[in-house]
């Protein structure tokens, strides 16, 4: 969950329009001098917008260096099951179930208050550089420790907090973990019957336990990268939390998981905002009913006062329905009538602007909406050209779309798994219609920007988990029906509202990972 305060408008703790400005000219300033020559074009251009973008083109990417790797030191395994090593007992992984009690036994009489580094038969043949400063980093009150890692051709970045979703798709923390013993034994230790897999569900019951999780800044090396993901630990957390999902192997460290429909499917309102622009509103519409699959769905247009005489006329039609949603463009405004008016029980935002191509897109989208801890489901969108226009969004440190290959440069486990994440863009977003309800709807204050990005945050203070899935690729042609306006306004009041840029984090996006400019780098 993110761990930040809400502020609104009236609340004697805002922050001042003054300091909200200060942080965006000095976060336009940090993007000049990250891009090493003069980028005026960038000062006002809120990233993603295409005077943003059109600048990016113009200036070129910026340059990336790979990280720098942790010295190695080399060194076997000892010989004994356990052996101390800084405070923490090393324990290599017999998978037999005999082995198992074994390890377990050696927890329960190991010292009080001493960290348990358990590693796979895979990693058992050489010691990783790195694990005195992970234990010696381990804060108090922590019970589980992790770090960054890496191996030759292979790295590992890891996230401020695990997400109860994403641990679900890969193993977001690596295997430079850390166990307090006390935690070990109070979740009952590793289970005997899933050999290999015993490791991963371990770590999947304490994120689920509740226990406390803290990520270390200690880096540590491996001679190798990781053993593959193991599916009976996956499957046996879906069980423990009464989902029901097919779960399938997507290369050698990440999984996919579908959650099952109900027998009876759940109504879906699907509102289109639009004004004008019946050629891409056409275009939205044929493709949801040529690629849709889930039957239990109605389209709605949002109509924000369309003049032109062929779109009133079709819409006057009766082949969609119809919410009348008039005055000067206010986003939130539109889609909060636009619920207002719906009795469907999931809702689905989506631009006049996205082509569906993906029959089971509705199906896979409703499915995880329908999660009791999900408030909001988004897929990934590309673009006309195929390249990523979204895949999910991150504050690192400003709301910026993550896309794969354009400005993330890493072809990984991370930016391909479902996964929890801070925001999901409205282009595109599936939510029940009762915990829409629960927070209030979008904030009106926020015209045209960001609305969608503070949905997503105050259904998580709420206690809902905001999921994205590659899984379900969408096109979206972008900005084609609003155009480039700026909205520095909403840009201000975002910031004022969660304190940006002074107290908040975003807890799923990896901790080293920062975008100023046109290209994520890695902090060292």
């Amino acid at each position: 969950m993110i761990r930040a305060i809400r502020h609104r408008a009236g609340d004697p703790a805002l922050p001042s329009i003054e300091l909200a400005q200060k942080v965006w000219s000095a976060h336009q300033t940090e993007i000049q001098q990250n891009l090493g020559r003069p980028a005026f074009a960038l000062r006002l251009a809120p990233p993603g917008s295409l005077r943003y973008r059109t600048a990016r083109r113009l200036l070129g990417r910026s340059a990336w260096t790979a990280p720098t790797w942790p010295a190695r030191l080399p060194a076997p395994w000892q010989s004994q099951l356990s052996s101390e090593l800084t405070g923490a007992t090393l324990i290599a992984l017999d998978e037999t179930a005999t082995g198992i009690d074994e390890l377990n036994a050696t927890v329960a009489s190991a010292s009080p208050l001493t960290w348990i580094f358990p590693v796979s038969t895979h990693e058992a043949g050489d010691q990783p550089s790195g694990v005195k400063e992970l234990v010696a980093s381990a804060p108090p009150q922590a019970d589980v420790v992790y770090g960054d890692e890496f191996a030759p051709g292979y790295q590992h970045l890891t996230p401020s907090a695990p997400g109860i979703h994403s641990m679900l798709s890969y193993n977001q923390l690596g295997r430079s973990v850390i166990v307090r013993r006390e935690a070990w034994l109070k979740v009952g230790g590793l289970n005997r019957a899933l050999g290999s897999a015993a490791l991963a569900d371990l770590l999947l019951r304490l994120v689920e336990s509740g226990a406390t999780f803290a990520r270390s800044n200690a880096v540590v090396s491996w001679l190798q990268p990781p053993s593959p993901l193991e599916l009976d630990a996956l499957e046996q957390a879906l069980v423990r939390r009464g989902i029901t999902a097919t779960v399938t192997r997507d290369g050698a460290h990440r999984a996919q998981w579908r959650v099952a429909l109900p027998t009876t499917l759940p109504t879906v309102d699907i509102l289109i905002p639009t004004r004008d622009r019946l050629d891409l509103l056409r275009q939205c519409i044929d493709s949801v009913r040529s690629n849709t699959t889930y039957q239990n769905y109605r389209i709605v247009v949002l109509d924000n006062d369309s003049v032109e005489p062929a779109t009133r006329a079709y819409l006057h039609s009766g082949d969609v329905a119809v919410t009348s949603c008039p005055g000067p463009f206010n986003y939130a405004s539109i889609i909060n009538r636009g619920v207002a008016a719906s009795a469907a029980e999931v809702i689905v935002t989506l631009n006049n602007d996205v082509i569906i191509t993906d029959p089971e897109w509705l199906s896979t989208l409703v499915g995880y909406a329908l999660l009791p801890d999900v408030g909001i489901v988004g897929p990934r969108l590309v673009n006309a050209e195929g390249l990523s226009d979204h895949d999910g969004i991150t504050i690192a440190p400003y709301p910026q779309h993550l896309q794969r290959g354009v400005n993330y440069d890493w072809d990984d486990d991370f930016v391909n798994s479902i996964r929890d994440v801070a925001a999901v863009t409205g282009a595109c977003q599936v939510f029940e219609r009762r915990k829409w309800s629960d927070v209030g709807g979008m904030d009106e204050s926020l015209a045209v920007t960001f609305n969608d990005v503070d949905l997503c945050l105050r259904m998580n203070l709420a206690g809902y988990e905001t999921l994205f899935t590659p899984y379900v690729e969408l096109i979206h042609i972008g900005k084609a029906s609003r155009g480039t306006k700026e909205a520095l306004d909403d840009h201000y009041r975002f910031i004022q509202y969660w304190n940006l840029g002074v107290a908040f984090d975003d807890p799923y996006c990896p901790a080293r990972l920062e975008l100023v400019g046109p290209t994520y780098t890695v902090r060292a």
